[in-house]
């Protein structure tokens, strides 16, 4: 999001440390993932796929608790699982052909979905 944006009503952003498998993977410390405001204090339920985090799919509900020193939310549990899944596709061919039949057929699924456009080093 960039820094002129404002926060859409009732979302925030949401920190998901990550784990370091190797010493480039993953290439980010944390995640940061929309999350949208509850009736319940710190209980947000997520709302884009996630890259990197795994096992906390879109619509999975969480906890989450302010943390002074970094200035954020940071994720600090699961309170329910939507019953969604993720699914990372990792396309090594470069041609728009390609990545269109792909998201054609996420599409034609009725699935959501989130593209990066990013050359990752796989670990």
């Amino acid at each position: 999001m960039k820094q002129n944006q404002k926060r859409p009503p009732g979302m925030f952003k949401v920190a998901f440390d990550l784990p370091q498998v190797n010493a480039t993977w993953p290439p980010f410390d944390a995640e940061r993932i929309w999350a949208k405001k509850t009736a319940v204090p710190y209980r947000l339920e997520i709302r884009n796929i996630p890259f990197f985090v795994q096992g906390l799919p879109l619509g999975d509900l969480i906890r989450a608790k302010p943390d002074q020193g970094r200035r954020e939310l940071v994720f600090d549990g699961l309170v329910r699982h939507s019953g969604h899944s993720t699914v990372r596709v990792i396309l090594r061919d470069k041609k728009s052909e390609t990545r269109d039949r792909v998201l054609g057929l996420v599409q034609e699924s009725g699935c959501g979905w989130e593209f990066a456009n990013v050359d990752f080093h796989l670990p």
